[in-house]
């Protein structure tokens, strides 16, 4: 008895080959499987990155003014520069390629304490007597102010090899500001007021009429891993305070600072997308 291998067999109608039985069983099992929890996958959804810490930094600031000795009185002298120190903690939110591959957003909510001092110098010279002689003596003025700030910052970050740059702002409000302003004798000898004393209160000229900060910033940071998730990245920074906070006068600052922060990974795990379906 003949017989025909059952390879393919022909439609009558077209006398198009039509595929063997196993061939057909074959393909109804693969489309079968391919909808069954454990199917091979097309690929998985990429979540964006997610790290979240925080940090404490400090800085030592150079201060700029033109604020007078006495209010409305620039005869006697005026306040023109000094310098601060300051420090800070924060919370972090760092999504490294919500911009780009390589650009990311770091948002730190910072609660931040500065501490910064004015001086100038008498315009005239104070002299006294002395033992039966005229002793010119050497007086200062200091103006010396004590902040609590709240600030949001945002800063775009690069990747550039080993480093990661930032720039953006901070964006905040002076929870409390206190003024104290001084006439000091520093010399020569044991020179002093007439209660004895070195320093005596004044009247201080500056008037807060502002509470908002807006100040550019600039940082570098050298990430280090910390095991399997976190990060220690020391930073350098660098704050520039646009806005002045005084009714009458000006007063900035340029603040260079060194802070550390720590930051842990939160990405969400992947998400498995089907072949044919989300």
């Amino acid at each position: 008895m003949n017989s025909t291998p059952m390879h393919s067999v022909a439609d009558g109608a077209t006398g198009r080959p039509i595929a063997a039985p196993a061939t057909m069983l074959a393909l109804m099992i693969v489309a079968l499987l391919a909808g069954l929890p454990g199917a091979p996958l097309a690929h998985a959804q990429t979540p964006v990155a997610v790290l979240v810490g925080g940090g404490v930094s400090g800085g030592i600031g150079i201060e700029s003014a033109d604020v007078p000795v006495y209010a409305g009185d620039g005869g006697c002298g005026t306040f023109e520069e000094g310098s601060s120190a300051s420090g800070a903690i924060d919370g972090r939110l760092v999504l490294p390629t919500f911009f780009g591959p390589a650009v990311g957003l770091d948002a730190r909510l910072r609660l931040g304490y500065g501490s910064a001092q004015l001086t100038a110098t008498p315009p005239t010279a104070t002299t006294v007597r002395n033992g039966g002689a005229l002793v010119e003596l050497d007086r200062e003025y200091r103006m010396d102010r004590s902040t609590v700030s709240a600030t949001v910052d945002l800063l775009a970050r690069f990747a550039a090899g080993p480093l990661s740059l930032g720039a953006g702002a901070s964006l905040g409000a002076r929870l409390s500001s206190t003024f104290e302003q001084t006439d000091n004798i520093l010399g020569p000898g044991a020179s002093a007021f007439s209660d004895g004393s070195t320093s005596i209160a004044m009247t201080t000229a500056a008037t807060e009429s502002s509470t908002f900060i807006v100040a550019p910033i600039v940082a570098a940071g050298y990430p280090i891993a910390l095991g399997a998730s976190g990060t220690l990245i020391p930073e350098l920074s660098l704050r520039f305070d646009l806005l002045s906070s005084l009714q009458d006068g000006s007063w900035r600052s340029v603040e260079p600072g060194l802070g550390v922060g720590i930051l842990f990974d939160l990405t969400p795990a992947a998400t498995p997308i089907r072949e044919g379906g989300g």
